[in-house]
């Protein structure tokens, strides 16, 4: 209230729009002007009350007077035509380009009652329309009366308006038009006024806004351009009477498109934070090319034209009829021109609908995507008819050609149209497709007995339809392969390959989408780095939530070569592959965007980006983009259908138990072959207990806010086995000792992540039930002691052996000898007590060292000995432990305490780390903990290391020759060509099998949960250990080991022992009730009960030390008594001496004296 008394406070009144606009419609010679004002005021407020509400709309004063501009411009034009007709003729050019379908009607209604009897005049065009039919000819584009109609609303807003946007959904022919239009205009130079146009486009969410506009560098001051800037100062320093389109093409944000706003109105002028100017001519327009308008201001809104395209409107006529072009007549008849437009117009839309009514998408697609997604799957598929410069087509295909259209017209609708659908969608879309097919006069394909679509593969090569599984030769397990080397082909994941495969051939992107753990990623990276063709190059990438626009183009820029100026690629004669797998995981910005998307789908559409240097665009050639994403929910998030349209989207259904049953069983009879019969019997029983314990824990234990890493997948399942690879038959002989194996094995994977006692009983139930169910064997039979436990380090021969541990005080005991050889070789005192529950969580750790890749995720609070055991498990493994070092100092101007880590440290001790993996082929420990990460970007690039063990831009040179020198041999040994690619793929996998990360983490707050969601490697490539509370043995180990090294020594040291660990359980009880009923949490940590020891300690030392000072003073004064008393009675003896003497002198005295 007192800060208005400082303001002049003032009303602003919506203006007059009729005064104004007959005032604007005079100075332009219009004698009717009053009456016109009236009319064009009239046509917006009905416009605004009947027409639906759209974001791109605008009835403003911006509006009014563009309409009042273009009318003058038409004066000026034809001076003799009516008025009114001028008017009416400026109101449509400025406003129909912008309304729905829907609307056009009741605008045409509304425009009729205003002006009756007035005619719509016509204007000659014709040289326009020509050329803009012509160029589309030669571009084999469809010139529908909608298309053109655009182009023509495009060209007369362009005439008008300083900046414009193309607004619509994707498919809707944004960009052809303008570019159509570019090259119409350029063609007709120096015909009327038409001029060269020359187009400059660019994504602004591809870029940083410092590097849109410019910015100042923050350690040199000195100013950076902008790629807008330099691209808007070139345009306006060109004398030449050419035009220039400067195209935005990328959301519209109330961020970036702020600074735009004052080149938009009247002002024409972009201000820099330099200072600088820039002035914008009538020669540049200002383009933007959008989706939609939901982020954009309305003052953005009412600076532009707006020019709306509805894919409906176009239909998927024209792109049927495009494709059919370009069938080569020297292979391809009329005939077969004519069956493939007959089956399009039978099944292409039908299906597309039957898809939107009847089944559910993972991804949500778009018709016009489903649609080409068909056609560039039917151009892969008749690649065998197509002549080639040193090839052409035997005349036995050509022959048979006519017969196998309609399977390959029916094998491509099924992966197309039908391929986005889950597995129920599947089911109905097969029946759904054979009863259409048995309405027309199409034979019907001869599918194998009782298989569906998408159970058989049709063979171009003879005609056939075949199961998926005999397309290949029966698989056999190579005889040296490791477990994680090993991939079993499965139906589903043959038909995956095959179609990334085929539309590979032709270079089309392809996205993998489905579920979390159905093998998307491994089907990739399978075909990519074992089937591919030699020529082919990948660049695997992994999003995260954080994952940063620049660093995505550092990534694929730091693997191109320089092929001439201004193009950049793959090693001349190779063909890269930019694999990005997690694709919709970058989070969303304030307004939407996904700046690492829209970088990629900049590259999709116009083949290359700015480089961040020199501003200048460089193309991007022989690269295909391939990605793998789980469906929209939990952190992942929807791309944009504008993203979605440049792949084939290939969708991963949920395995079926059959199928996982046959993966894990042919790879446990490979690793069992060296056991008995009787051992190798169990395999399918042990493979189908794992299934039913895997179902129902996904069934039961969901995740929730309090356990939000309850998140289970077939990874799961191959972790158990993995760790039942690791069993000897020089030790395992019987049953018992495998199931023993199983059900640790499962109780590490599953059990050691469950956070309470309940879920651990509820678990041990279930695989007791498993237990006599499919091995007829009790608890008994198994639990033969307290605690079930599995590790190679107890064996007293040398030899480790991965068997069970019957003598725990031995198990404990050779821990404690581990601890005490750890103190005496790192020189440092680890206090450690070697209670059960910490040699268990030693052992689980070690279980996982053992491992190759194997990566741990240590969950529980401050204090329970995450670190501590993590440094014992990797001494008893062999493994060197590093941590970094988080400095922390004083702040000289702020006085306040900063951290002296940050991202370059961080990236230099990585790199040493991967060195001394990759090189010196040490294995190496990673610890971390979630208190030390101090910025984000530290999780991504955790996040890509777990993944795939490399960090783009990581080495610098003289690492690079290194790594080239030292590590040709290996390359040689993996049966791999000595390229540079095939070494550094050879180093990082090596660095991939010595690197073990253990991330210590705290389950406590909202962080931890943040984290999970955006960083998904830590759950799917990180085996999870979770600390729960110590329990009282624990509590009581380690008070009597802490008050030994301490030296104290109480009277009834048990008894003191006890009662400080029911102290701590009580408080731990009291936290727990006190959460309950007030709602806040109280942490009593492990850390809490050791400062417990060391305040009854202090305590206890204190107290000795008041009583001893008593106790001395005490005894001093004693002293001093003890030494009176001893000087009163000498003296009293010298009394006693001298009483004599006293008599005899007293006597003397008395005598008289002579």
């Amino acid at each position: 209230r007192f800060l208005c008394t400082c303001f002049v406070c003032g009303c602003v009144q919506v203006p007059d729009y009729g005064m104004i606009g007959e005032i604007m419609l005079y100075s332009f010679g219009f004698a009717k002007a009053r009456d016109l004002s009236r009319k064009m005021v009239a046509t917006f407020k009905l416009a605004s009350e009947q027409l639906s509400a759209q974001e791109h709309y605008d009835y403003g004063m911006r509006a009014v007077r563009s309409v009042i501009n273009a009318a003058g411009v038409l004066k000026r034009r034809s001076p003799d035509m009516d008025e009114e007709q001028l008017l009416l003729l400026a109101l449509r050019d400025v406003n129909v380009p912008k309304f729905l379908t829907c609307d056009l009607p009741l605008f045409d209604n509304i425009i009729f009652d205003l002006f009756p009897g007035v005619k719509h005049p016509e204007v000659d065009r014709k040289r326009l329309l020509d050329t803009l039919q012509d160029l589309a000819a030669k571009k084999n584009l469809q010139t529908a009366p909608a298309f053109l109609e655009k182009l023509v609303q495009l060209y007369d807003t362009v005439q008008v308006r300083q900046g414009l946007m193309l607004v619509g959904p994707t498919g809707g022919g944004k960009t052809t038009t303008y570019r159509l239009l570019a090259d119409a205009l350029t063609a007709l130079k120096g015909i009327d006024d038409f001029q060269t146009v020359h187009v400059h486009t660019l994504n602004p969410k591809a870029l940083t806004l410092g590097q849109l506009y410019g910015q100042f560098n923050a350690s040199t001051h000195e100013w950076n351009d902008g790629v807008a800037a330099v691209l808007l100062r070139q345009a306006v320093r060109d004398t030449s009477p050419d035009r220039h389109w400067i195209m935005f093409d990328g959301p519209v944000d109330a961020i970036w498109i702020e600074s735009m706003n004052s080149v938009l109105d009247d002002n024409k002028k972009l201000c820099l934070n330099s200072g600088e100017i820039i002035s914008v001519t009538n020669r540049v327009t200002m383009m933007f090319e959008v989706e939609d308008l939901a982020s954009a201001s309305p003052a953005t809104v009412s600076r532009c034209g707006m020019v709306y395209m509805e894919p409906a409107a176009l239909g998927l006529s024209p792109l049927m009829v495009s494709w059919l072009a370009t069938l080569p007549t020297s292979t391809f008849s009329s005939g077969e021109r004519e069956l493939f437009s007959e089956l399009f117009e039978a099944f292409l839309s039908p299906a597309i609908a039957f898809v939107r009514q009847h089944c559910n998408e993972l991804i949500r697609t778009v018709d016009n995507n489903l649609c080409a997604s068909c056609l560039r799957l039917l151009d892969c598929l008749l690649t065998p008819f197509r002549p080639t410069e040193d090839r052409m087509p035997s005349k036995e295909a050509l022959l048979s050609l006519r017969e196998k259209v309609p399977s390959i017209f029916f094998f491509s609708l099924t992966w197309s149209v039908g391929s986005t659908t889950d597995t129920a969608g599947r089911a109905k879309f097969s029946a759904w497709l054979t009863s259409r097919i048995s309405e027309t006069k199409f034979e019907a394909p001869r599918l194998p007995a009782k298989a569906s679509f998408y159970d058989a593969c049709f063979r171009v090569e003879d005609g056939c339809w075949r199961l998926w599984g005999e397309t290949r030769i029966p698989f056999a397990v190579p005889r040296d392969a490791s477990y994680e080397q090993i991939v079993v082909p499965t139906p589903d994941s043959i038909r995956m390959t095959f179609l990334l495969q085929t539309l590979l051939q032709k270079r089309n992107n392809v996205l993998c989408a489905g579920p979390t753990g159905t093998g998307k990623t491994v089907n990739i990276t399978e075909y990519l780095y074992t089937a591919a063709p030699d020529n082919v190059e990948t660049i695997a990438i992994t999003f995260s939530a954080q994952t940063h626009v620049n660093q995505t183009q550092d990534t694929i820029d730091g693997r191109m070569e320089k092929r001439r100026r201004g193009v950049f690629g793959p090693p001349a004669g190779k063909v890269a592959v930019v694999f990005v797998d997690d694709l919709n995981m970058p989070r969303k910005e304030e307004f939407g965007a996904q700046p690492p998307l829209e970088l990629l789908r900049q590259w999709c559409d116009y083949k290359g980006w700015y480089d961040r240097k020199t501003l200048s665009f460089f193309e991007i050639v022989d690269t295909v983009l391939v990605g793998a994403m789980a469906p929209p929910g939990g952190g992942r998030t929807e791309i944009s259908s504008r993203m979605l349209r440049h792949f084939n989207l290939l969708t991963y259904t949920s395995m079926e138990d059959t199928c996982v049953a046959t993966i894990f069983t042919t790879l446990m009879r490979h690793f069992f072959n060296a056991f008995t019969e009787e051992l190798q019997s169990l395999v399918e029983s042990l493979v189908v207990s794992t299934i039913d314990v895997f179902n129902t824990i996904s069934r039961e234990l969901l995740p929730t806010p309090a356990h939000s890493h309850y998140t289970f997948n077939l990874r799961e399942i191959w972790k158990v086995f993995q760790g039942m690879t690791f069993l000897s038959p020089k030790v395992i002989r019987t049953k018992q000792q495998v199931i023993k194996c199983w059900v640790h094995e499962t109780s590490r994977v599953f059990g050691d992540r469950l956070v309470n006692e309940e879920d651990r009983l509820w678990l041990r139930e279930l695989l007791l039930s498993q237990m006599q169910k499919h091995f007829d064997l009790s608890a008994k039979d198994i639990f033969t002691s307290e605690r079930l436990v599995f590790a190679d380090f107890c064996n007293s021969s040398g030899e480790r052996f991965y068997e069970e541990v019957t003598d725990l005080q031995h198990w404990r005991s050779v821990i404690e000898s581990f601890i005490s050889e750890y103190n005496a070789v790192n020189g440092v005192g680890m206090h450690l007590v070697a209670f059960f529950d910490a040699c268990e969580h030693v052992s689980r750790i070690c279980r996982i060292l053992r491992q190759p890749a194997g990566h741990a995720l240590l969950l529980g609070v401050r204090g329970s000995g995450r670190q501590s055991l993590s440094r014992l498990a990797s001494f008893i493994m062999d493994c060197d432990a590093f941590q970094i070092e988080v400095v922390k100092g004083k702040c000289s101007f702020r006085g306040t305490h900063v951290t002296r880590y940050g991202m370059n440290e961080w990236r230099d001790d990585l790199r040493n780390c991967f060195l001394r993996c990759g090189l010196e082929e040490k294995v190496q420990t990673f610890l971390l903990e979630d208190s030390q990460v101090t910025q984000e970007a530290m999780m991504e690039d955790l996040n890509n290391v777990l993944s795939y063990g490399d960090l783009p831009n990581l080495y610098k040179k003289e690492d690079l020759e290194a790594i080239v020198n030292q590590c040709k041999g290996l390359c040689t040994q993996l049966g791999m060509q000595p390229t540079k690619v095939n070494i550094f793929n050879a180093y990082v996998r090596r660095v991939k099998a010595n690197l073990h990360v253990i991330l210590a983490m705290s389950p406590v707050g909202d962080q931890f949960r943040t984290r999970l969601r955006m960083f998904p490697a830590l759950t799917n490539c990180c085996t999870i250990d979770w600390f729960s509370e110590w329990p009282a043995e624990a509590l009581v180990s380690v008070a009597r080991m802490q008050l030994e090294s301490d030296g104290l020594s109480l009277p009834d040291q048990d008894a003191a022992i006890e009662v400080l660990q029911f102290i701590h359980r009580s408080v731990q009880d009291a936290a727990e009730k006190f959460l309950a009923e007030c709602r806040r949490p109280v942490f009593v940590t492990p850390t809490c009960f050791l400062e417990l020891l060391k305040t009854l300690t202090e305590t206890v030392k204190s107290k000795q030390l008041e009583l001893s000072t008593i106790r001395e003073r005490f005894g001093k004064g004693l002293g001093k008594l003890a030494e009176a008393a001893r000087q009163v009675e000498r003296m009293q003896q010298q009394l006693q001496e001298w009483h004599p003497v006293l008599v005899a002198t007293s006597e003397e005295v008395r005598k008289p004296r002579l």
